[in-house]
């Protein structure tokens, strides 16, 4: 009875590792940079929460609002250079064109 509990113990753990790795493997494909707004998606709306916020507009009463995105280019440093990085990659911007 000994063996049974051990290798169901183990079985029961690898699978829980693989669940776990899989999940964070798929929550981590799901962030996109720059998505200010929490909506997958890189667009104009992200650029215009940005912009409000570099303007100094209170953005804490902006529900999605998520300030862990709004350096774009990962210098450290939310300025200009991220809004404009934003404005040409969004999708919905026209500035966006795979051939570019």
């Amino acid at each position: 009875m000994n063996r049974f509990k051990i290798l169901f113990v183990s079985v029961f753990m690898i699978i829980s590792v693989l669940i776990a790795s899989i999940s964070s493997v798929s929550a981590a494909s799901t962030s996109v940079v720059g998505d200010i707004n929490c909506d997958n998606k890189l667009t104009s709306a992200d650029y215009h929460l940005l912009e409000k916020y570099l303007a100094g507009y209170d953005t804490t009463r902006i529900s999605v609002f998520d300030t862990t995105k709004l350096d774009y280019n990962g210098d450290s440093v939310v300025d200009l250079q991220d809004l404009l990085l934003i404005g040409h990659n969004a999708t919905d911007m026209g500035m966006y064109s795979p051939n570019y």
